[in-house]
């Protein structure tokens, strides 16, 4: 399984804890009370507005292919938040 962790303004500690598998397996692996929203909106562009909106994230995809496609395209906003 594949994890990304991300930190971008200064002023703000940010995460992006984007993983790849199984989400009910996954989610096992998530400490309790760590976090405060879960929010589904396929097609799971979240992550870039996650990062425009100053927001920490988790995403779990279990295909790698959209993984890979999630993690290009948060990689992308970052380098221009930056």
């Amino acid at each position: 399984m594949s994890s990304m962790f991300c930190s971008t303004r200064k002023e703000r500690n940010q995460m992006i804890d984007l993983r790849l598998g199984d989400c009910l397996e996954v989610m096992k692996t998530i400490p309790d009370n760590s976090v405060d929203l879960v929010l589904t909106d396929p097609p799971y562009g979240i992550g870039v507005a996650c990062k425009e909106l100053g927001r920490n994230f988790i995403g779990i995809e279990i295909n790698e292919k959209y993984f890979k496609i999630a993690e290009r395209r948060i990689n992308q906003t970052m380098e221009n938040l930056l």
